[in-house]
This record gives structure tokens, sequence and C-alpha cells, in this order.
């Protein structure tokens, strides 16, 4: 048996659904508030994490990872486990949905590991109007026990954008490029102002993880698909598969919420960026 949730509303005195879930045999309950929520699990993430909102000029470095940076605002409500990832600070803007930000930011939620089950998953990154003539980006595989960024897996760039919106960055095909099972990466995206002076540029990063299929996490969700059952994998702590599923439902709608306060936004793609105080690029159009 299985089942999609339905959410309309995410008000705390709505009914908890339930969700029978056959991958260990046993049922579960899915939450009609959290399920599409990000919900991060006790895991552990890079001494160096930033929140994926560091601006300003750096360059990402082909050995050590950058150390977080705060960059102004509040967070909101969103409380993440402790899992060894250093506090940070917001990121500035509004979360009306209105007013899009200035700067540039990797989607990804603050002060946890963001997991995956995917060898390829989508990585998005808000990119504003900007000086720069192109927008790179980088992927490593990352050592946690030395705090470094040990090899080079995927590297591209392309021209930047004439207006703000979200970019979408994709691995290729091929062995290579798949991420490894149990394996951290870092990723980095930076807008090139000067080819020819690196230390103009300016960039954020974001970290990702794959789990294994033998993580406990993983079997929570092994007979749900990920398409189909994103709130799944939002609630089970997974957050680039909930992240594309709703991301592709967003490219094709341009609803009615845009105009309203994050927080009483009723859709899949607000509700889940918002509990990852993500909000304020809910309103993003998405420009690739």
């Amino acid at each position: 048996m299985s089942c999609s949730p339905l959410f309309t509303s995410w008000k705390p005195s709505l009914a908890a659904l339930c969700c029978t879930a056959l991958s260990t045999g046993a049922v579960w309950m899915v939450n009609p508030v959290a399920a599409q929520m990000f919900n991060p699990p006790d895991r552990g993430a890079p001494r160096s994490a930033s929140d994926g909102g560091t601006r300003g000029s750096f360059v990402p470095p082909d050995r050590g990872a950058p150390s977080s940076a705060s960059d102004g605002g509040t967070r909101s409500s969103f409380s993440p486990p402790d899992r060894g990832a250093p506090s940070s600070a917001g990121d500035g803007g509004t979360r009306t949905g209105l007013t899009l930000p200035s700067y540039l930011k990797t989607l990804v939620p603050a002060g946890v590991m963001p997991l995956t089950l995917s060898a390829r998953p989508e990585f998005y990154a808000y990119v504003p109007v900007s000086a720069a003539q192109t927008v790179k980006f980088t992927l490593y595989r990352h050592n946690l026990d030395t705090g470094m960024d040990e090899l080079l897996v995927y590297e591209m760039e392309q021209a930047a954008p004439d207006t703000s919106g979200i970019m979408t960055f994709n691995l290729p095909e091929g062995d290579r490029y798949a991420l490894e099972p149990g394996a951290v990466y870092h990723w980095y995206v930076s807008l090139v102002l000067n080819p020819d002076d690196p230390t103009a540029n300016i960039a954020i990063d974001g970290w990702v993880q794959r789990l294994s299929e033998d993580d406990a996490i993983a079997q929570r969700v092994k007979q749900l698909d990920p398409a189909t059952n994103p709130a799944a994998y939002a609630d089970a702590g997974l957050w680039y598969e909930p992240l594309q599923a709703y991301a592709r439902d967003r490219r094709t709608s341009t609803p009615a919420y845009l105009s309203t306060h994050c927080n009483n936004a009723t859709d899949n793609w607000s509700i889940l960026l918002n509990s990852a105080q993500l909000c304020e690029f809910s309103a993003a159009t998405f420009i690739q």
C-alpha cells in the first residue's frame, strides 16, 4: 500500500494523517503540516560549513573549505538539530515574497548537512543581476576528517544571466560525476567579475551528502518515489529530492501566493523553502 499525503494548509490545528510505509513493514505518521517542510535529521555537518549564504569577495579554494560568515538579518523559527554544524546568521532580505534579494544564494538549509539518495541531484542557486561576465559551478569531494576539499569532481562556466532568478546546475552522465554513497561534497557558485583576477569574484557554497542504501533514512523512504512522494522525503530529512520535485512544479506555475506573506503560503514550494529560512526566494522565477 502506498499513499500521497494531501496538504492544503499547515495550521497546527489540523489533525495528522496516517501513511503506511512499506520500507520496514512498520506504520509511521506523516504530519500534514510538517511533511513538505524540511525536517533535518541528527547528522553531522562539516566543521567549516557555512550556511550557503556567504556573501563577499572570496575565491573557492582548491583545498580547504571556506569558513562561514555572518551576512546580516535574522532567522525565523527553524531550529535544526545539533549534528555538529556551526550556528550561522540569516541572509537578510524580506520575507514577503515581493522583493527579491540582490545577493547570491545557494538554496540549501543553514547549519545542517543537506542529504540526498540521488547520484546526481540538481543544485539550485539564486543569482541576481550583476556585473559578472560568467557564472561558475564547481563540485568537490570533501574530507570531513581533514576539513579539505580533496577532489575536483565537476566544473562548468556559462554566461551570466541578464535577469535575476534561480539557476539549476546538473551533473553530466558518467560514473566519474556520480556522487558516491556515504561521501560528502562541497559545491560552489561564483560570479566571475574578472577572469584575470579571481580575488574579485563573489562566491557562495553549499553541501551535499549522498546516503547509502542501508542508511536508516534511506530505509524509511525505500519504497517511495521522490517525484510523487516528495513530502515524505522532506519529513525524513532529505533535502534535494523534495527541492527538485517542488521546483519542477514551480517552474510551470505562477500562483497567487507570490503576493502574500511567506508565512501564509500554502503551496509546497514556499512551505519547503520557508522551513529552511529561504522563503524570500520562493517568488523568484527559474532562469535556467
